[in-house]
């Protein structure tokens, strides 16, 4: 009885030691395919070196260098100098945040003399189908004059610079525009005054601007 007893100790003993073994040899060996991975798949990134503001052309301050893994998210990543060169963030930035290319533009795509004009969905802001970066809408105001209401086209090709998506799955994107100073100006009178605001995107095929009228 007694030498059952030890025997099936000194057998509960061997797996242990054995399982000891294999686990940490398994452990070795996941620990040299991270770091062998991790010596030849890292990209070194740009990253917000502080607090950047929106629209504000990128110095070299305003840059730091990160290295990170590489993941299928990479290609975003802004990888080279020569990519932010006389470039601006359409976005707010907090220190640490990756730089990516969808957020990048140049500061010669946005001209001097235009400024940037919030266009979000309200009680009377109408956007008929969801836009991106980069395409053109026209905006139809529909609005009270003289005690007839008018419907026309303000606003031609006006470029979207910039979509930002909100957390509520309900509520429609964050949409900004690029209007001359004086368009700009106009644009923000009919968003506090006009009876509806259509933004209508264009696609591709060049109209020539129209006015329409009615009661």
């Amino acid at each position: 009885m007694v030498d059952a007893k030890r025997k099936a100790f000194i057998f509960l003993l061997l797996a242990f030691i054995l399982a000891v073994i294999a686990g940490g040899l398994i452990i070795n060996q996941l620990q040299a395919i991270a770091e062998s991975s991790g010596e030849t798949e890292t990209i070194t990134v740009a990253t917000a070196a502080k607090n950047i503001n929106s629209y504000e052309k990128l110095q070299s301050g305003d840059i730091a260098w990160t290295e990170i893994p590489v993941t299928e998210q990479s290609g975003n990543f802004i990888e080279n100098k020569s990519q932010i060169d006389d470039a601006m963030i359409v976005v707010d930035m907090e220190k640490g945040n990756f730089i990516t290319s969808n957020i990048l533009r140049t500061t010669h795509s946005i001209p001097s003399d235009h400024r940037i004009v919030n266009l979000n969905v309200t009680d009377n802001v109408i956007m008929d189908q969801d836009v991106a970066p980069g395409e053109k809408v026209d905006i139809i105001v529909v609005y009270k004059k003289d005690g007839n209401m008018l419907s026309e086209r303000l606003f031609s090709g006006v470029s979207v610079v910039q979509m930002e998506k909100v957390d509520n799955q309900e509520a429609k994107p964050a949409v900004k525009v690029s209007l001359t100073v004086e368009k700009a100006r106009q644009l923000i009178y009919y968003q506090n005054v006009a009876e509806q605001i259509r933004v209508l995107r264009i696609n591709g095929v060049d109209e020539k601007p129209a006015e329409q009228k009615g009661k």
